[in-house]
């Protein structure tokens, strides 16, 4: 009789621990799963360095063709003056010698040259005006990367966008056009979307500020979590 009440009471009190492990389970479980820590995954865009734009070809002032040199022309040889005619001689007792004729020029002589014309200067060209492209890399101009797109991060999409930017003298963007794309939609949208807001240091010829053309690369990458 006593062994069959040990045995209810070692009965009783295995329930009873079982009972309170359940209901530890059931308050504790569901605060648990919430304390799991996801890692963040870290995103990252860099904006590259950008080719230098090939400059138009520009018109260069041709110097005007040098004068055409007037060829001298050749002297006209003077006619042989005409041979005097020797009167006869009146009769003498000495013969008498004639007088002796004038010496005629020489028909092969060679006409005296000309003088050289003297030559004309060639005209000095003016020299160019250095020319400096747009820049949006200076720092205190502030430009903010593009945020990266939730759709593009949660595909895992990365990679460049090349936009080819008209950049007023005023520093403004007067055209945002795409170059290249990255092949995602939604990163190449993100980047004209950014660099339409952008502002840039205008061009320069000189000391006068132009409007000029720049090619602008922005990197969408996405950096594994530590």
């Amino acid at each position: 009789m006593i062994r069959g009440e040990r045995e209810r009471q070692l009965l009783s009190a295995c329930v009873a621990v079982s009972v309170a492990l359940h209901a530890a389970a059931l308050v504790l479980g569901p605060r648990l799963r919430e304390a799991r820590i996801v890692p963040p995954q870290v995103l990252s865009v860099v904006l590259a360095e950008a080719p230098p734009l090939a400059r138009p070809p520009e018109e260069t002032a041709r110097p005007p063709p040098p004068p055409k040199r007037e060829t001298p022309r050749a002297r006209a040889r003077p006619a042989p003056a005409p041979q005097p005619r020797v009167a006869d001689p009146a009769p003498a007792i000495a013969p008498t010698m004639p007088a002796p004729a004038a010496a005629l020029p020489r028909e092969d002589a060679a006409p005296a040259p000309a003088a050289a014309a003297p030559a004309t200067p060639a005209p000095s060209v003016p020299e160019r005006a250095s020319f400096v492209p747009p820049d949006y890399r200076a720092a205190y101009l502030n430009n903010p990367p593009p945020a990266y797109p939730r759709s593009a991060r949660r595909n895992g999409e990365q990679g460049t966008v090349t936009l080819r930017v008209r950049v007023g003298a005023d520093g403004v963007p007067a055209a945002v056009e795409l170059e290249r794309s990255s092949g995602s939609n939604a990163l190449d949208a993100a980047a004209l979307e950014s660099v339409k807001s952008w502002r840039f240091v205008p061009a320069r010829r000189g000391t006068d500020a132009v409007a000029a053309w720049v090619i602008v690369p922005v990197i969408f990458r996405l950096a594994p979590a530590p």
